[in-house]
């Protein structure tokens, strides 16, 4: 048994404080790849249920601004999105397929599985984020036939909190040990031309990030 299994990356600050990084093998989409780093443009306000929850397609962003504020809200509602998943282990990772790619999904569907097989889970809100839009940045991808898509993959860079997150567990089992509080975060959020939609690739600490 995986008992108090650190989850995928929990090595970084920022996997600790919101449980979104993720270590393992990415699992790219069906769609471009990304030529250097990012930024972001709209999604819709996420509200939790038992299906995974579902994007609106969105226009490519015609804008570095643009492409921020989408990433943004990408962010913002996978936070949410990811917490419903982590209150109910038992929905799986998928749940957050439509707003979530390569080893930020992996890490749900890792997370998922092994808060299930502790019987561990979390209440109180979701994690926070607050991009520094300053230090934030996005770069263009491309996909295999040379098309190019501006400004389509975003580095949000800010600072993320944990502390409205409760670690709990069954009777009998025992609460991840989180430590709470204020991190520097760094979310990699890539438009998908195919898909209509942007989803969160990773998240990690960034270096030499801003101070929390």
């Amino acid at each position: 048994m995986k008992k108090n299994r650190t989850i995928a990356t929990a090595a970084t600050a920022l996997a600790a404080a919101i449980l979104l990084a993720g270590c393992g093998t990415p699992e790219p989409e069906k769609t471009p790849t990304p030529s250097a780093s990012a930024t972001p443009t709209p999604t819709p306000t996420p509200e939790p249920g038992d299906a995974a929850p579902a994007q609106e397609k969105v226009d490519p962003p015609t804008s570095l601004d643009d492409a921020l504020q989408a990433a943004n809200k990408t962010a913002q509602a996978y936070l949410v999105y990811n917490f419903d998943l982590l209150s109910n282990p038992a929905l799986g990772g998928d749940y957050l397929v439509n707003y979530a790619s390569d080893a930020a999904l992996k890490s749900a569907e890792d997370t998922s599985r092994v808060y299930l097989e502790n019987g561990q889970f979390v209440s109180g809100g979701p994690s926070t984020f607050e991009p520094n839009m300053g230090l934030s940045y996005a770069t263009p991808i491309s996909d295999q036939s040379g098309q190019t898509w501006e400004n389509a993959e975003v580095i949000l860079i800010g600072c993320g909190d944990n502390t409205a997150m409760k670690f709990e567990a069954e009777p009998g089992k025992t609460p991840q040990a989180v430590t709470s509080g204020r991190f520097a975060a760094q979310f990699d959020v890539m438009y998908y031309p195919n898909q209509g939609v942007w989803k969160v690739k990773k998240l990690s600490s960034p270096q030499g990030g801003p101070t929390c």
